[in-house]
């Protein structure tokens, strides 16, 4: 199906209609799945496990939203997200080499001027699998939502792409609202991270390096550095890190995505993936 013919079915109204039918689904699926499972499973009874079945239930809310979503009110295949098949793993492999350079500058210029320190390590290779496992479903979950249908939907209904980056970026740190320790400075650094993560898609329609910057993102500044993620503490990481004081250029309690380190870099990210796609369009 030619986006084009999307784009005359999905303007105006018809665009906003889809997204407030999916943002209904979405929240009303995930409070039923939610009881569901807080019903059959007491709270006493729940281990430290319980934390992959939220995941779980977050991703399966997303699959099936999506699919309803495109299939009978977009009526648009689901490969319109953009999970494809071509340079999946090229795309894959600069989302890791991007998480990787943002933290080798981002962690090794906190521990140079003091920020942070290394107080000790350990390998925990079952956290380390774990931590994976739960970083990668977390990835697929908000990149199928907030990128693959929001951004995605957006673009085609012709929205100016960079308002669509914004907006979208701005429904996925409302995502986190409740996140402990939020701060302004955290909330911001959500935004500007969504827009890192979709500042390729409204190029190439391509959900692989999102998900694997995503996915790596939080691996390694969780499972392998030990920062808290999001203000969440879900897996121990090899390293154990210290705080001399909690303040804005270390993140404190939020972890890096609450530092001015994490705004600079993911600033610095963003305006080079968007200045190359835009050298890259002036040349066609």
């Amino acid at each position: 199906m030619d986006r084009n013919i999307i784009a005359q079915n999905k303007t105006g109204v018809n665009l906003i209609f889809s997204l407030l039918i999916y943002i209904v689904i979405f929240v009303t699926l995930s409070i039923m799945l939610v009881a569901v499972f807080a019903l059959f499973i007491p709270k006493h009874e729940q281990s430290d496990n319980y934390i992959f079945v939220l995941q779980l239930i977050m991703l399966l809310t997303v699959l099936i939203t999506t699919f309803s979503v495109q299939r009978w009110i977009d009526r648009v295949p689901f490969s319109y997200l953009g999970l494809f098949t071509r340079s999946r793993l090229r795309d894959i492999w600069y989302g890791f080499l991007a998480a990787v350079s943002i933290f080798a500058v981002g962690f090794g210029a906190s521990c140079m001027i003091g920020l942070i320190q290394v107080e000790n390590y350990s390998v925990n290779w079952m956290a380390l699998i774990s931590s994976f496992v739960f970083f990668l479903i977390v990835s697929f979950s908000e990149e199928i939502m907030c990128r693959g249908y929001f951004l995605g939907r957006m673009l085609d209904a012709r929205v100016n792409k960079f308002f669509a980056l914004f907006a979208s970026s701005l429904i996925f740190a409302i995502l986190h609202i409740f996140n402990p320790n939020l701060t302004l400075l955290s909330f911001v650094n959500l935004v500007l991270a969504g827009c890192m993560l979709g500042a390729t898609y409204i190029y190439v329609r391509n959900l692989w390096f999102p998900i694997s910057l995503h996915l790596f993102w939080n691996w390694i500044q969780g499972g392998i550095l030990g920062y808290d993620v999001s203000g969440t503490k879900t897996f121990s990481g090899i390293l154990e890190l210290s705080y001399p004081s909690y303040n804005i250029w270390n993140g404190g309690l939020f972890g890096f995505e609450g530092s001015l380190v994490c705004t600079i870099l993911t600033v610095l990210y963003t305006v080079a993936i968007i200045a190359y796609f835009e050298r890259k369009e002036a040349k066609k």
